[in-house]
């Protein structure tokens, strides 16, 4: 076997989040973020000291309640999940991990609060927070005109090409 290759590493994942059941995970840093210990546990855990108290707060990750600590961030909680995504690539669906927790890698994008494509790793948990994996290309739906209301996509393009009398501008 050559070992120049690169090594693959075969982990299922359910149904549930809009993937295929069976992904081969290639790159490094996916393969890190997903590995499996011996024990059949996630690989990333909290490390609590015992003389340090931290209030805990409640979030929502694709609609389950999850628990996490004040000062944690939303990158770090998701690695704690199964599984340990936080987005799928547009135009392949190639399943995304936190990698970098800086903010340089853009592997950790997620729809944080409504708010799409949100860098978890650069942002904290809040309380009755709402995070969302993102899966695949992202639709525009509505948007924000310049007198700032919310239309629909739809209705915005008529406006720009049509005008507002309904006549074609020339």
């Amino acid at each position: 076997m050559n070992s120049k290759k690169a090594s693959r590493s075969r982990i299922t994942f359910g149904n549930s989040i809009g993937l295929n059941s069976n992904l081969t995970l290639v790159t490094a840093a996916t393969r890190f973020s997903t590995s499996l210990s011996s024990m059949g546990t996630l690989m990333f855990r909290r490390l609590n000291d015992p003389d340090h108290y931290t209030p805990t707060l409640t979030l929502s990750v694709d609609g389950c309640a999850v628990q996490a600590e004040s000062g944690d961030t939303v990158a770090s909680v998701l690695l704690r999940l199964a599984p340990p995504l936080s987005r799928t690539t547009p135009v392949k669906g190639s399943p995304r991990a936190p990698y970098c927790l800086m903010g340089v890698c853009f592997d950790c994008l997620a729809l944080v609060d409504n708010v799409a494509s949100t860098q978890t790793c650069l942002v904290q948990v809040r309380e009755g927070m709402r995070v969302e994996r993102q899966h695949g290309r992202r639709t525009v739906t509505n948007v924000v005109t310049g007198e700032g209301q919310n239309v629909t996509l739809e209705k915005a393009l008529h406006s720009i090409t049509m005008g507002p009398s309904d006549e074609p501008k020339l």
